[in-house]
C-alpha cells in the first residue's frame, strides 16, 4: 500500500472495517489521517502527540440554545401556533442534549495547533496504532525486530531438525519491552526481522491494547539467539 510515492508502514480504520476513506496511515515521513476521503498529511517531525478525547459539537449547542428559550418565550406569550412553537422548543432540546453528548475524537498534536477527527470510539486498534506512532518517532529501529522468550532445549531441537514451528502462540515483544520481561535460566531470547514471518495480533488481558504473537512457521535463517 502507498500514499502517494511513500510506502505505508503501518495503517488502522478510523470509524468501521474496509473503511479506507476513513483511516490512518504512517509512513516513514508522515502520518496521514484520511476522513470522509480528505486526506490530512502531517510531518513527523511536526507531530508532538496522538491521544484520544470527547468534544462537544457547537452547532447543535448554539441552534438549540437560540432555539428554544425564543420558542418558549413565543410559547408563553401565545405569539404563534401553540403546536408548532411547543414541536420548536423540543428540537432545540434534542439539539442541545446532542451537542452536550459530543462526539470522540482522535487527535494529532502539533506546535501550531491541535487537529481532531472524530470516531465513533478510541477502539483498541487506533489505540495500538497510535502507540506504534509514538514509538516509532522516538526510536524507528526499535520496531525492526521482534522478539520473544522460548524454552532452550526446545530452541536446541528446532536447530537440530532445521526448522522452527510453534506448538501454541508465543507473545512478541519490541526490542524497547524486553527490559520489563522475566525469563527463567532455562529460557532464551530469540529475534526474527519484522515482516519475515507470519504475525498476528490479539486483545491484551487488559484489553487497552493488541499484542503480536507468532504460530506459524518461522525460516529458521531469520532466528537469531540474543
Amino acid at each position: 500500500m502507498h500514499i502517494g510515492d511513500e510506502p505505508v508502514i503501518a495503517f488502522c480504520y478510523l470509524r468501521k472495517t474496509n473503511d479506507l476513506k476513513n483511516a490512518c496511515f504512517l509512513s516513514k515521513k508522515h502520518l496521514f489521517v484520511k476522513e470522509k476521503g480528505i486526506l490530512s498529511p502531517f510531518p513527523l517531525e511536526s507531530v508532538q502527540d496522538t491521544s484520544f478525547g470527547h468534544r462537544l459539537i457547537l452547532l447543535p449547542l448554539v441552534i438549540g440554545g437560540i432555539l428554544t428559550p425564543l420558542s418558549l418565550h413565543a410559547l408563553f406569550h401565545h405569539y404563534f401556533n401553540i403546536w408548532l412553537l411547543f414541536s420548536l422548543a423540543f428540537i432545540g432540546v434534542i439539539l442541545i442534549y446532542y451537542g452536550i453528548q459530543g462526539t470522540n475524537v482522535f487527535t494529532v498534536h502539533t506546535a501550531i495547533k491541535n487537529y481532531d477527527f472524530f470516531i465513533p470510539s478510541s477502539t483498541v486498534h487506533l489505540k495500538s496504532f497510535s502507540s506504534y506512532v509514538r514509538v516509532y518517532q522516538r526510536n524507528k529501529e526499535a520496531l525492526d525486530f521482534y522478539y520473544f522468550i522460548y524454552p532452550k532445549q526446545l530452541w536446541q531441537q528446532a536447530q537440530k531438525i532445521g526448522e522452527f514451528i510453534p506448538d501454541k502462540p508465543i507473545r512478541l515483544y519490541f526490542n524497547y519491552q524486553m527490559k520489563q520481561v522475566n525469563m527463567r535460566h532455562d529460557e532464551v531470547v530469540l529475534s526474527f526481522p519484522s515482516g519475515r514471518a507470519q504475525v498476528s495480533f490479539r486483545n491484551a488481558a487488559n484489553n487497552e491494547e493488541l499484542i503480536p504473537v507468532i504460530h506459524h512457521k518461522i525460516p529458521l535463517e531469520y532466528i537469531k539467539e540474543v
